[in-house]
Formats: structure tokens, C-alpha cells, sequence
């Protein structure tokens, strides 16, 4: 933040060249309509945002991001919500005892109590990997106790393993593999918290997440995988995105506006499988469409 013009400088030449981001816009509908994300914004592009936002109040002698007054405040769009579900244990009833409604529902009543109007939902899935390729590099401790983040294995997972199935449910480094069941059982109870979230006026965002069920720390961002491509029984597609694209047009309102991130901190995966996660977001379209 010492150098803000000198950032800025830098990301006008040549030098500097942000990957574009890939995006597919509103799929329109009646007074609805679904925004489709797959975007790929490097770390440095939301740094050198922060940096613009900071010169630029600097440079017109107001305090951080140009306000000066609780009145400045409040006449500044408002941030969304959002709501992290870690697993079954958040979108499921009666977790915190018999009759209670699911913590994702609860904490929609909650936002409720704050001036926003959108609300963004992160349900995390998971992914069982096939564990680190023999034979070990010397040194190499399997168990992740005393690793870095230039692990071979433990935090990467790019070229040392490859995925075995995904999952709902992690218990103790292991996770079945999702079943039909499980898939009908999120479905329905994630259907009852957006809906809820629709009845209390809000949008919607899902930011579709999967996480390391062998709990090694393992990096998203390194895992190489294609979309489409079956891992036991389903792809990320089938596990994941098409569960929740049905759900949102279900709970949806003819006003609510939609919009779908297809996963994030992901770049392995769209850096080597371009084509299939163009095609993922067609197949995504029809699907919709086929349900309005």
C-alpha cells in the first residue's frame, strides 16, 4: 500500500496481463433469471483492486474507499450474506436436537436482522483422493504431521494422486462415496432453506466448495480433474452441480434473481479442461431451461 501508483503502473504494461475471466451471463426467464459463473481471477487482480480503492481515496483527501461519515455509510450499496454449510450436518434437521430446524435455516432468520438483500450459500462437498503415489520421494511422511506447503502430497495434490470419488460426509480421513439416498436427502433440505431464504425476500447465490475429506490439508486448487469425467460413480457434474442447479429453480421466485458459481479456487482444473467446463455451462442452460 506504500505504492499504489507504481502498482497501478505496472498493471497497464505488458508485464502484467490478468487471466481473462470466463463468464457466461443470465439465462433469462420471465422476471427470473440465472447468472452461470466460472470465473478465473488471479490474486493479483483482487490486490491491485484493493490498491486502486485505497489511491483512489487518498488522492481525493477522503478516508478509506472515499467515506467520511456514518451518513456515507449507509448510502452505500450493501454487502450480501452469506451462509457456509460445512456438510450434512448444516442443511439437515433436528442436528441440534429433535424439532429444531437446520442451522442453514436459522441463519437465514438471523441475516434477516441486517439490512441486506442477498444472500450467498457455500455448501461444501468433498473429494476422497486415491492417496499419494508410490514410490515416496525421500523424506516423504505420508501421515502430513510435519509437512509444508511444498509438500509433494500433503497440501498438492497436482500430479501425485488422483481423485477416487466424491462425497457428502467425512468421518475421521474417510467418505463414502455419495449415494442416490444422499443425493435425494441434500436436494430436498437444501430446497427447504432456499426456499426460506425466497419467502424472506432474499436472491440467491450458490458457490458451489468441495474440501479434502482426508483432512491432509489437501489444496482445491491443485486438483486435476475434468468435470465430466466419472469418478466411481459420478462426476463433479452429477454430485454436485446439477443437485443444486434443480434446487435453485425449484425455491425460486418470479422475482428472485439466481446465480450459480460452479466451484472456486479451482485452477487446475479449468487451466486443463476449458472445453468440458464450456460445455458443463451449456449442459447447465438446457438442464434449466428444461425445467422453467
Amino acid at each position: 500500500l506504500i505504492y499504489p501508483g507504481k502498482w497501478l503502473k505496472l498493471a497497464a504494461t505488458k508485464r502484467y496481463k490478468p487471466l481473462p475471466a470466463l463468464e457466461v451471463e443470465t439465462l433469462e426467464a420471465p422476471r427470473r433469471s440465472l447468472s452461470i459463473r466460472l470465473a478465473m481471477y488471479p490474486l493479483s487482480g483482487a490486490v491491485l483492486l484493493v490498491l486502486f480503492a485505497f489511491y483512489f481515496s487518498q488522492s481525493n483527501g477522503r478516508s478509506i474507499f472515499g467515506l467520511s461519515s456514518v451518513e456515507d455509510a449507509a448510502n452505500v450499496a450493501h454487502f450480501g450474506g452469506s451462509v457456509f454449510l460445512g456438510g450434512p450436518w448444516d442443511w439437515l434437521p433436528n442436528v441440534d436436537g429433535p424439532g429444531k430446524q437446520s442451522r442453514c435455516i436459522e441463519s437465514l432468520y438471523n441475516l434477516k436482522k441486517s439490512n441486506i438483500t442477498k444472500v450467498q450459500f457455500v455448501p461444501t462437498f468433498y473429494w476422497l483422493d486415491k492417496g499419494p503415489k508410490e514410490p515416496f520421494p525421500d523424506g516423504f511422511d505420508p501421515s502430513c504431521q510435519n509437512a509444508d506447503l511444498s509438500s509433494y502430497y500433503c497440501y498438492s495434490r497436482f500430479n501425485s494422486t488422483e481423485i477416487q470419488h466424491w462425497c457428502y460426509l467425512k468421518q475421521q480421513g474417510n467418505c463414502e462415496e455419495v449415494s442416490d439416498a444422499e443425493i435425494q436427502e441434500f436436494q430436498t433440505n437444501f430446497y427447504e432453506c432456499l426456499k426460506t431464504a425466497v419467502d424472506l425476500g432474499f436472491d440467491i447465490e450458490v458457490n458451489a466448495r468441495v474440501d479434502d475429506a482426508r483432512e491432509l490439508g489437501g489444496w482445491r486448487n491443485t486438483l486435476d480433474f475434468a468435470p465430466l469425467e466419472t469418478h466411481g460413480n459420478h462426476s463433479y457434474v452429477t454430485a454436485v452441480l446439477n443437485p443444486i442447479a434443480d434446487v435453485m429453480i425449484q425455491a425460486a421466485g418470479p422475482d428472485t434473481e439466481l446465480a450459480l458459481t460452479l466451484q472456486g479456487e479451482m485452477g487446475a482444473t479449468v487451466y486443463f479442461y476449458p472445453e468440458e467446463w464450456i460445455k458443463v455451462i451449456a449442459d447447465l442452460r438446457e438442464r434449466i431451461d428444461g425445467q422453467r
